[in-house]
């Protein structure tokens, strides 16, 4: 994750928020770092206060593997339709039922949920240690009001089937009026998958010293 958001609750801290995140910082494994800091009104909980998250799953198409880049993003074969792959993400955006999409064991009371935006965006070919990737590297990215357990993972393996020309962008219609998990695609694996943002209204927050003042 890079945007995942946690809560904690400190009986007394009169230091402020930028000495809370240096502190905690400080105490954390060097594979963890707190990027910011707010004070919250109330009883803030970090998922049912959420009005939104964007997500990004990047994929390598073709090429060989690369031992440093392989933890962080699914490497698929070639070749693969890039339009039809962002007429396949089209189909998502707007008020879907999504039941089709949903990881079996962590079932919702409600499936339908609303997607703002989704499309896939070519990426740069450097790898961690900068040296230039082999194959196509493109990143799906997808902005919603909120999404079901694997629910993404499930949307790319969808979507797959769509780019290597198994199954017509129409399809997609089929998978989300089925309502059934069967239908689509599979499960992505996890490793491309990143939590990008969580976002919140502002009533939730307590208001910075320096925004008082402006």
């Amino acid at each position: 994750a890079i945007g995942q958001v946690g809560r904690c609750v400190l009986p007394v801290w009169n230091a402020g928020t930028i000495a809370l995140q240096r502190a905690i910082n400080s105490k954390l494994p060097d594979d963890i770092r707190v990027k910011a800091v707010r004070e919250t009104r109330g009883r803030f909980h970090p998922i049912a206060d959420a009005t939104g998250k964007q997500y990004q799953y990047l994929v390598q198409v073709g090429g060989s593997r690369d031992p440093f880049a392989n933890r962080f993003v699914h490497r698929v074969g070639g070749p693969i339709d890039h339009s039809a792959m962002q007429m396949a993400a089209a189909k998502f955006v707007g008020r879907h039922d999504f039941k089709a999409l949903q990881g079996t064991g962590a079932e919702r009371p409600s499936t339908v949920r609303t997607i703002h935006s989704a499309r896939w965006i070519p990426r740069s070919a450097a790898g961690p240690t900068g040296a230039e990737l082999e194959g196509e590297h493109w990143c799906f990215e997808i902005d919603g009001e909120g999404f079901l357990y694997n629910m993404v993972r499930n949307l790319i393996g969808t979507m797959l089937e769509v780019g290597h020309g198994r199954k017509p962008v129409e399809w997609i219609d089929e998978v989300l009026e089925s309502r059934d998990r069967k239908m689509a695609g599979p499960t992505a694996p996890p490793h491309g998958l990143f939590l990008c943002r969580v976002d919140y209204p502002d009533e939730v927050f307590q208001v910075e010293e320096s925004e008082a003042m402006d």
